[in-house]
């Protein structure tokens, strides 16, 4: 994803500060019982296994886990395009993800 050094350090940034307790459970494992995520967690249980940290990001497979204050920009990005419905929703699932991401589009 080609973006600026500067819009990478603050998706940095926002990553670590609103993603940080999944960033935690990432970096130390899994539970063994879905019950014993922290709410904030919970969605992304069914993705665990695709989930790693790759300098300060979290990927799920090859997209980005954008966190919340950064996905308005995203959504303009995505818009700015002009693809047409379809072809935004599959090119940002190329890169990026986050929870109803397709609805937001």
């Amino acid at each position: 994803m080609a973006i600026t050094e500067e819009r990478e350090s603050q998706l940095r940034a926002d990553t670590e500060c609103e993603l940080k307790v999944l960033k935690q459970i990432i970096m130390s494992g899994w539970p063994e019982d879905k019950s014993q995520i922290p709410v904030e967690a919970l969605f992304y249980w069914k993705h665990r296994a695709e989930l790693t940290i790759v300098d300060g990001f979290i990927l799920k497979g090859n997209q980005i886990v954008i966190p919340p204050s950064s996905r308005k920009h995203l959504l303009y990005l995505i818009h700015s395009t002009h693809l047409g419905i379809v072809k935004c929703k599959q090119r940002a699932r190329e890169v990026v993800y986050w929870l109803n991401m397709s609805k937001e589009i």
